[in-house]
């Protein structure tokens, strides 16, 4: 879910999001889908065929 919709909608998801949140905390479990991230690779400097001269930058969900 983009940031730019949860913002928008936060005053109706608010009190959804509380409770899925607060039911993870007491189980321990992290919701599978929040664990996928979106990985891009950033460019050190050097060869560009080389993948050692880059790093890794992953985004996970905004509600992550």
């Amino acid at each position: 879910i983009p940031r730019k919709c949860i913002k928008l909608a936060a005053d109706q998801i608010n009190e959804s999001l509380t409770i899925i949140f607060n039911q993870s905390l007491l189980e321990g479990t992290f919701i599978e889908k929040f664990k996928i991230s979106k990985l891009t690779p950033v460019d050190k400097g050097g060869q560009e065929l080389d993948p050692f001269n880059y790093r890794p930058i992953s985004t996970l969900s905004a509600l992550a």
